[in-house]
């Protein structure tokens, strides 16, 4: 006797209670997730790369306005870099001159110190690969606008910052320009 495989009424509405995917359901939700992420992920990318150019412009104005500064004010002002994820801006004391005791630029607007933080938001995925003003963490600038190296000694060589991607800002050792260089 040959069994038949039909599914009788009552099986089926049990079936559709039960509330499962069909094969072609399954496979359109999976069609359409691998089109997402095939657009998702060049996108995410190009994130990263403009949160890279808009660090490396902000660093560039920071070094512009810590020249300004230094001209400006009559004294030195350096950037400091700590390590390869942030860097402040600090003021020669009048009082006490020299770096040792130099004062932290305190943002009009906020009260607080000026310090860009890079690998958390808004520079999420951003980090230095190398910073080199003639061997140190540190560039400054005296009342002319001159670099100088972290004992007050004239910028020998071109320094700058370099970050993930290579996205360079540069100082120029006699004349203190700075300047953005995209690889």
């Amino acid at each position: 006797m040959v069994r038949s495989r039909l599914i009788t009424n009552s099986r089926r509405r049990a079936l559709q209670e039960r509330g499962g995917y069909s094969l072609i359901e399954l496979i359109a939700v999976m069609a359409i997730a691998g089109i997402l992420a095939v657009v998702a992920v060049p996108a995410l990318g190009a994130l990263n790369e403009r949160r890279t150019n808009v660090a490396a412009r902000l660093l560039l104005q920071d070094l512009l306005d810590t020249r300004q500064y230094a001209t400006s004010l009559g004294r030195t002002v350096w950037i400091e870099f700590d390590g390869m994820t942030e860097w402040r801006i600090r003021l020669e004391d009048p009082d006490q001159p020299g770096r040792a005791s130099a004062l932290p630029l305190v943002d009009a607007g906020t009260g607080r110190e000026h310090v860009v933080i890079l690998g958390s938001d808004p520079f999420q995925n951003v980090a230095l690969t190398e910073v080199d003003f003639d061997l140190q963490p540190r560039i400054g600038f005296d009342w002319r606008g001159r670099p100088l190296t972290d004992d007050d000694v004239l910028l020998v060589e071109t320094g700058g910052a370099t970050f993930i991607g290579g996205v360079q800002v540069t100082v120029e050792p006699e004349t203190g320009h700075a300047r953005l260089l995209k690889p």
